[in-house]
């Protein structure tokens, strides 16, 4: 499987906003999911964070992906762990994923 995500974020405070586009890419299928994610910073220390996240996509063909994410961030680079339930499907996604930040 390949998850290629495009995330645009705002941060105020602790708090984090982001519109996320998505493509799932799975035994040759691919689907698409637009939607949000708000995060709250539970923990920082110099360049080192740890962040909360839940999330609501919206997919092809009334795909709908909800889930809840943490994301431990050194510098530009940053590990995440996706819980997600797609209803449509009735499946359970979990991802793990690491991640560098190109633009700030």
């Amino acid at each position: 499987q390949t998850n290629i995500v495009i995330e645009p974020k705002l941060e105020v405070d602790k708090f984090s906003i982001s519109a996320i586009t998505s493509s799932f890419i799975s035994d040759s299928v691919t689907t698409m999911f637009n939607g949000g994610r708000i995060g709250y910073k539970v923990w920082q220390q110099e360049n080192k964070s740890l962040t909360i996240s839940g999330y609501s996509l919206i997919g092809f063909e009334g795909d709908w992906l909800n889930g809840c994410s943490v994301s431990y961030d050194v510098g530009d680079v940053g590990f995440d762990v996706y819980l997600s339930q797609e209803y449509n499907r009735r499946e359970f996604w979990a991802s793990v994923n690491l991640r560098y930040e190109l633009i700030k």
